[in-house]
C-alpha cells in the first residue's frame, strides 16, 4: 500500500476493495489477491485524480455509484459505469452541493438516500433522485435534534430505523416522518448509567440485536424488548475486552462478533458472552480506525488500522492466541 494507515474500506461489485489510505496514499483500488490496481491522488478532478488525498469515508449506493468523503475537500462521486470522479459542488450538481468540509461518515440506506456526517457541521441527507441535501443540526436545548454536531456513524436497522452516533453526544434514532431524533436514554426499558457518550460504530446481528462500539466505554448490546424499546448490556474490561475503544464490529457467518480495538481484535460469542482477544502474536495489528471494517462477499473480514489492512477468514481462526 502507498501509505501505512487504512481509514476507510468499501467493496466493489467485482470483489476489489476501495481503500482510503493515510499518509498521502489517497484513494486506492486494491485486489486482495494481486495487490494495488489503481491509485487516485490530488490533481485536476477527473479519471485518475481527486481534490485531496485525505480520504475519510467511502460508500456505494444502491445504483452502484461510489461516494468518497474527505477531511478537507467535501464529497465526490463516481457514477456506476463511469471511470472518473465528479465533485458534488461543481456544474449540474451545484444545487446539491455539500460544502461542509470535513466528512466523517458516509452511509447509503436501502431506499437510496445518502447520509453524510461531518465534523462540527451536523448531518446531510440526499434522497435518491433529489438535487438538494436536507440538513440536520444539533441544538443544545433541543432534545429531539441531533445528539451532537460531529456525526461519525449512521446505520439503518432491519426495521428501517435510522441510528446516528455523535462524537460526543451519544446515540439517537431518527423518526423520518417528523425529522425528530430520540436519544438512546429515552428508548431503554430501564435507566442505565452505561449509555455511551461517544459512539464510533453500529451493527445489527442476525438475532436482531444492535451492537454499538464506543470510544472508551467498551461495547454496548441493545436487545429489543418490544414497543420500540431496548435493554442495554455493557461489555468492558470486566467482561474480558482487551480495550474499551472500539473501531468496528463485524458479524461472521457463524454469528460470532469480531471487534477491532486499539489493542488488536476481539471475538465475542453473543450467546455465552465469552470474549477472546487476539494481539500482534496472532498476526493482527494494533490501533484501528473508527468504522474502518466490513464483511467481504467471500466471508472474509477486513479491518483498517494505523498500520495497514488486516484481512482474514474467521473460519480459519480456530484457537485463541494471547
Amino acid at each position: 500500500l502507498p501509505g501505512r494507515g487504512v481509514r476507510a474500506i468499501e467493496q466493489d461489485r467485482d470483489g476489489s476493495l476501495w481503500l482510503g489510505v493515510q499518509e498521502g496514499g489517497g484513494l486506492v483500488r486494491f485486489d486482495p489477491e494481486r495487490g494495488v490496481q489503481q491509485r487516485y491522488q490530488p490533481g485536476a478532478i477527473g479519471e485518475r485524480h481527486l481534490p485531496s488525498d485525505r480520504v475519510q469515508a467511502i460508500t456505494r449506493d444502491r445504483d452502484g455509484s461510489l461516494w468518497v468523503g474527505f477531511a478537507d475537500a467535501g464529497l465526490v462521486r463516481r457514477r456506476s459505469g463511469q471511470t472518473g470522479f465528479e465533485r458534488i459542488d461543481d456544474g449540474a450538481d451545484a444545487r446539491a452541493a455539500s460544502r461542509r468540509g470535513n466528512v466523517l461518515a458516509l452511509y447509503a440506506d436501502r431506499g437510496g438516500t445518502l447520509w453524510v456526517g461531518y465534523q462540527d457541521q451536523g448531518l446531510d441527507a440526499l434522497c435518491r433522485g433529489c438535487d438538494r441535501f436536507r440538513h440536520y443540526t444539533h441544538a443544545a436545548r433541543a432534545r429531539d435534534g441531533l445528539p451532537g454536531q460531529s456525526i461519525g456513524v449512521v446505520f439503518e436497522d432491519a426495521q428501517g430505523g435510522l441510528w446516528v452516533g455523535a462524537r460526543p453526544g451519544g446515540l439517537a434514532r431518527l423518526d423520518r416522518r417528523s425529522g425528530r431524533f430520540t436519544p438512546l436514554a429515552d428508548l431503554l426499558d430501564r435507566p442505565s448509567s452505561a449509555v455511551p457518550p461517544t459512539v464510533t460504530t453500529i451493527t445489527q446481528s442476525r438475532r436482531g440485536e444492535l451492537w454499538v462500539g464506543t470510544q472508551g466505554s467498551g461495547l454496548v448490546r441493545l436487545s429489543p424488548v418490544g414497543s420500540g424499546r431496548y435493554r442495554l448490556t455493557a461489555y468492558t474490561h470486566k467482561q474480558g475486552l482487551a480495550a474499551e475503544a472500539i473501531g468496528s464490529i463485524i458479524e461472521d457467518a457463524r454469528g460470532a462478533l469480531w471487534i477491532s480495538t486499539t489493542l488488536g481484535v476481539s471475538r465475542l460469542d453473543p450467546v455465552s458472552g465469552r470474549i477472546e482477544n487476539f494481539s500482534a502474536r496472532a498476526g493482527v495489528q494494533q490501533g484501528y480506525f473508527v468504522d474502518a471494517g466490513m464483511a467481504l462477499a467471500d466471508g472474509r473480514i477486513a479491518f483498517g488500522g494505523l498500520r495497514g489492512l488486516t484481512l482474514f477468514d474467521p473460519g480459519d481462526v480456530a484457537a485463541h492466541v494471547p
